[in-house]
């Protein structure tokens, strides 16, 4: 199994993921063709597991993994993201 050279977690606050949820809840039940991912119907517990152990990875590969505060304005994080590639892209070079 390969391990990718860069992975990005974005870090939302728990308060927005409650908000997205009960958003994407609304609009599915507006769309009966939908249904929630495995993801979506689990509990805040669970997510909170996933998010410390995504954040406990990136503290052991800091170079591999980097944590986005995904808070910010959109424009901020898409910079972010971008930035991150582009240093991988900068050392990759011969």
């Amino acid at each position: 199994m390969s391990i990718p050279d860069l992975e990005k977690v974005l870090q939302r606050g728990l308060a927005d993921a409650s908000r997205r949820l009960t958003d994407e809840l609304a609009r599915v039940r507006r769309n009966t063709t939908e249904h929630l991912d495995r993801y979506e119907v689990e509990t805040r517990e669970f997510h909170e597991r996933l998010r410390q152990g995504y954040l406990r990875l990136a503290g052991t590969e800091p170079g591999r993994i980097v944590v986005i505060d995904g808070d910010r304005d959109e424009g901020i994080v898409a910079a972010d993201i971008r930035e991150s590639v582009s240093d991988l892209l900068v050392q990759s070079r011969p």
